[in-house]
């Protein structure tokens, strides 16, 4: 049964509301310092991959890793919970996939209504968001919440030895060899991806959560932990940079370490965790306002927004007041980005979300029923 928003604890709660700041963050920061091929002039493009004396395109460079950091700490606050679970929820799948459908096709067709014309690729991707991966963790979650019961059945066979093994042993080859590889190295050593990354963090909370219980309880440990993930992760871009400055072949790799695997990074969301999931306290408010995370998320990294708006923001901030407070104008932007999307959110919940869970749920009876025929045909196969 679906937990209240009362019912949840809103300090794991808050912890996501607060990743899904430091996604928009990564977002505004990308926005501004990737070329968009579609805009006619992008004189507004901050580069910062190459080493730099400005304070600022380096502040900017760090906060590239903020979407890193907000990606992995959902990843642990839902593998907490995964953990717990001997099933796989297809409605849940189901669910998400319409959602995500729904509101990829309806911003395609306000764009359309606005006027404002559309490529063959841009309207192949609203109609195929999940496919396409627009936006890569929602296809990646799926996957991965596909596969977790397998996981648990493994992990749950395994002696206290045997999970430390492969959790080190994965931890070694994709937080520390992925992480730490020389630049000439393959870009994807050991054939990493984001799943296969993702099953690595899962194997280490995995053991955090079964044997480290004095640890998950230490609030001092985890606030040292939590500090060394931060300034580490900082500290590798800013040595990156000085590097550069006197040394060419280590120039324009700022951008080097901005990896979901890192293990600065991984440790900043186990932590994080921690420390936040001991506050005992519930707010119906927080409650409502990370259930609206997913949407959040959705909505604002829609490929047609990304793409076709969002550039204009940073080329009118560009050609009205310059850059000389950039950082500033990226960390104003995020809160209003960010309750703009929870605002539509909130409406998109609370009227056309109700539609798309009454569809989703009789897709996923119509599929079941073709399974199991097909299912039992093939079964008697010999």
């Amino acid at each position: 049964m679906k937990k209240s928003f009362a019912a949840r604890q809103s300090g794991i709660e808050l912890l996501k509301i607060i990743a899904i700041l430091l996604i928009v963050l990564n977002h505004m920061v990308q926005t501004l310092t990737e070329t968009n091929g579609l805009m006619p002039d992008t004189s507004y493009v901050v580069d910062i991959c190459s080493n730099t004396t400005n304070i600022q395109t380096l502040i900017l460079a760090i906060l590239r890793s903020s979407g890193c950091v907000g990606n992995d700490i959902f990843v642990i606050c839902s593998a907490w919970f995964l953990l717990d679970s001997s099933r796989c929820d297809k409605r849940k799948v189901s669910f998400l996939i319409c959602n995500v459908w729904t509101v990829s096709v309806l911003i395609f067709f306000i764009t359309l209504a606005l006027g404002c014309d559309l490529d063959r690729d841009s309207t192949l991707k609203q109609f195929f968001p999940i496919g396409n991966s627009n936006n890569w963790f929602i296809t990646c979650y799926i996957l991965f919440f596909l596969i977790h019961p397998l996981l648990n059945r493994l992990i749950r066979d395994m002696s206290q030895k045997a999970l430390l093994s492969v959790a080190a042993a994965m931890a070694f080859l994709y937080a520390i060899v992925n992480y730490f590889r020389p630049w000439f190295f393959n870009y994807a050593p050991y054939f990493m991806n984001d799943l296969i990354v993702w099953i690595m963090m899962y194997f280490v909370l995995a053991y955090v959560k079964l044997y480290l219980t004095d640890f998950q309880k230490n609030t001092l440990a985890n606030a040292i932990g939590l500090l060394i993930g931060i300034l580490g992760q900082a500290l590798m871009i800013v040595l990156t940079n000085e590097a550069g400055l006197r040394i060419s072949m280590l120039a324009n790799k700022l951008q080097y370490w901005n990896y979901g695997g890192s293990p600065f990074i991984i440790m900043t969301a186990i932590c994080s965790f921690n420390l936040m999931r001991r506050i005992q306290w519930k707010s119906r408010l927080v409650n409502f306002i990370s259930g609206l995370s997913l949407l959040i998320y959705v909505i604002h990294e829609n490929y047609i927004i990304v793409y076709n708006y969002r550039p204009w923001i940073f080329d009118y901030i560009h050609k009205t007041f310059g850059y000389d407070h950039i950082v500033l104008w990226v960390i104003l932007l995020v809160p209003a980005i960010f309750i703009l999307a929870a605002i539509i959110s909130a409406l998109y919940s609370v009227t056309i979300e109700r539609l798309v869970k009454i569809v989703s749920d009789k897709i996923y009876d119509f599929l079941f029923k073709i399974w199991e025929r097909a299912s039992a045909a093939f079964m008697k196969l010999r």
